[in-house]
Protein backbone atom coordinates (compact mmCIF):
# COMPACT_ATOMS: atom_id res chain seq x y z
CA UNK A 1 0.00 0.00 0.00
CA UNK A 2 1.19 3.97 -0.74
CA UNK A 3 2.31 5.90 2.34
CA UNK A 4 1.08 9.23 3.06
CA UNK A 5 2.73 11.96 4.84
CA UNK A 6 0.95 13.42 7.93
CA UNK A 7 0.52 16.40 5.69
CA UNK A 8 -0.53 14.59 2.99
CA UNK A 9 -2.75 12.52 5.15
CA UNK A 10 -4.84 15.55 6.15
CA UNK A 11 -5.55 17.00 2.96
CA UNK A 12 -6.78 13.85 1.24
CA UNK A 13 -9.17 13.06 4.35
CA UNK A 14 -10.47 16.09 5.14
CA UNK A 15 -9.13 16.68 8.63
CA UNK A 16 -6.54 18.97 10.06
CA UNK A 17 -3.04 18.34 10.74
CA UNK A 18 -3.33 18.44 14.45
CA UNK A 19 -6.35 15.40 14.40
CA UNK A 20 -4.05 13.16 12.01
CA UNK A 21 -1.24 13.84 15.18
CA UNK A 22 -3.48 13.45 17.98
CA UNK A 23 -4.54 10.25 16.48
CA UNK A 24 -0.53 9.02 15.87
CA UNK A 25 -0.02 10.22 19.42
CA UNK A 26 -3.35 8.37 20.96
CA UNK A 27 -2.29 5.27 19.05
CA UNK A 28 -4.70 5.36 16.71
CA UNK A 29 -2.69 5.37 13.72
CA UNK A 30 0.54 3.49 13.46
CA UNK A 31 3.09 5.75 11.79
CA UNK A 32 6.81 5.29 11.10
CA UNK A 33 9.86 6.80 10.15
CA UNK A 34 10.72 7.11 6.43
CA UNK A 35 13.50 9.20 4.32
CA UNK A 36 12.38 11.32 1.67
CA UNK A 37 14.62 13.91 0.14
CA UNK A 38 16.86 13.71 2.59
CA UNK A 39 14.35 14.69 5.36
CA UNK A 40 12.97 11.99 8.30
CA UNK A 41 9.15 12.39 7.13
CA UNK A 42 6.49 10.29 9.35
CA UNK A 43 4.42 8.42 7.11
CA UNK A 44 1.19 6.21 7.61
CA UNK A 45 0.16 3.52 5.57
CA UNK A 46 -3.06 4.37 3.28
CA UNK A 47 -4.74 0.96 4.72
CA UNK A 48 -4.38 2.67 8.36
CA UNK A 49 -6.25 6.02 7.45
CA UNK A 50 -8.85 4.36 5.53
CA UNK A 51 -9.15 2.13 8.93
CA UNK A 52 -9.76 4.86 11.11
CA UNK A 53 -11.54 7.88 8.61
CA UNK A 54 -12.45 6.26 6.06
CA UNK A 55 -12.56 6.58 2.09
CA UNK A 56 -10.18 9.82 1.27
CA UNK A 57 -12.59 13.41 0.68
CA UNK A 58 -9.61 14.08 -2.17
CA UNK A 59 -9.06 11.66 -5.11
CA UNK A 60 -5.59 10.17 -5.28
CA UNK A 61 -4.48 12.47 -8.47
CA UNK A 62 -5.25 15.74 -5.98
CA UNK A 63 -8.60 16.42 -7.54
CA UNK A 64 -11.14 17.88 -5.29
CA UNK A 65 -14.23 15.48 -5.11
CA UNK A 66 -17.13 17.12 -7.03
CA UNK A 67 -19.42 16.37 -4.03
CA UNK A 68 -17.46 17.76 -1.49
CA UNK A 69 -17.73 21.29 -3.57
CA UNK A 70 -21.55 21.14 -3.72
CA UNK A 71 -22.90 21.34 -0.53
CA UNK A 72 -20.54 24.52 -0.17
CA UNK A 73 -22.17 26.05 -2.94
CA UNK A 74 -25.71 25.13 -2.08
CA UNK A 75 -25.12 26.18 1.62
CA UNK A 76 -24.02 29.71 0.28
CA UNK A 77 -27.28 29.97 -2.15
CA UNK A 78 -28.98 29.08 0.69
CA UNK A 79 -27.61 31.11 3.27
CA UNK A 80 -28.08 34.20 0.67
CA UNK A 81 -31.71 33.59 0.22
CA UNK A 82 -32.20 33.40 4.10
CA UNK A 83 -30.28 36.96 4.32
CA UNK A 84 -33.00 38.12 1.65
CA UNK A 85 -35.96 36.75 3.66
CA UNK A 86 -34.67 38.29 6.82
CA UNK A 87 -34.05 41.79 5.65
CA UNK A 88 -37.47 41.62 4.44
CA UNK A 89 -38.63 40.54 7.61
CA UNK A 90 -36.61 43.20 8.93
CA UNK A 91 -38.50 45.86 6.66
CA UNK A 92 -41.72 44.42 7.31
CA UNK A 93 -41.04 44.64 10.94
CA UNK A 94 -39.96 48.25 11.12
CA UNK A 95 -43.34 49.31 9.38
CA UNK A 96 -45.23 47.77 11.98
CA UNK A 97 -43.06 49.28 14.52
CA UNK A 98 -43.40 52.56 12.93
CA UNK A 99 -47.61 52.35 12.73
CA UNK A 100 -47.32 51.27 16.29
CA UNK A 101 -45.88 54.22 17.25
CA UNK A 102 -48.41 56.82 15.71
CA UNK A 103 -50.57 54.77 17.64
CA UNK A 104 -49.33 55.08 21.19
CA UNK A 105 -48.24 58.74 20.32
CA UNK A 106 -52.52 59.39 19.33
CA UNK A 107 -53.51 57.47 22.06
CA UNK A 108 -50.61 59.85 24.20
CA UNK A 109 -52.42 62.71 22.63
CA UNK A 110 -56.07 61.77 23.84
CA UNK A 111 -54.79 61.03 27.32
CA UNK A 112 -53.14 64.61 28.29
CA UNK A 113 -55.99 66.28 26.48
CA UNK A 114 -57.08 69.01 28.62
CA UNK A 115 -59.47 71.32 26.18
CA UNK A 116 -62.59 71.67 27.49
CA UNK A 117 -65.88 70.71 25.93
CA UNK A 118 -66.89 73.56 23.81
CA UNK A 119 -70.10 75.15 24.93
CA UNK A 120 -69.38 74.75 28.90
CA UNK A 121 -68.31 77.02 31.02
CA UNK A 122 -67.49 76.73 34.57
CA UNK A 123 -69.85 76.48 36.71
CA UNK A 124 -68.86 79.97 39.00
CA UNK A 125 -68.63 81.96 36.07
CA UNK A 126 -72.53 80.95 34.79
CA UNK A 127 -73.66 82.07 38.48
CA UNK A 128 -71.12 85.18 38.41
CA UNK A 129 -71.45 86.40 34.88
CA UNK A 130 -75.31 85.11 34.41
CA UNK A 131 -74.04 83.32 31.24
CA UNK A 132 -75.74 80.38 29.79
CA UNK A 133 -73.91 77.11 29.00
CA UNK A 134 -74.39 77.58 25.05
CA UNK A 135 -72.64 81.10 24.69
CA UNK A 136 -69.19 80.09 25.37
CA UNK A 137 -66.23 81.50 26.79
CA UNK A 138 -65.60 84.62 24.59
Amino acid sequence: MAKLSMYEAAEQYGVSRTTIFRAVKDGKLSAEKEKRRGRTVTVIDTSELRRVYGEPAVADNGASDVSRETPATELVSRLESEIEALKADKSDLRGERDRLLDIVASQQRLLTDERRPQGLLPWWRRVVLGKPADEGEQ
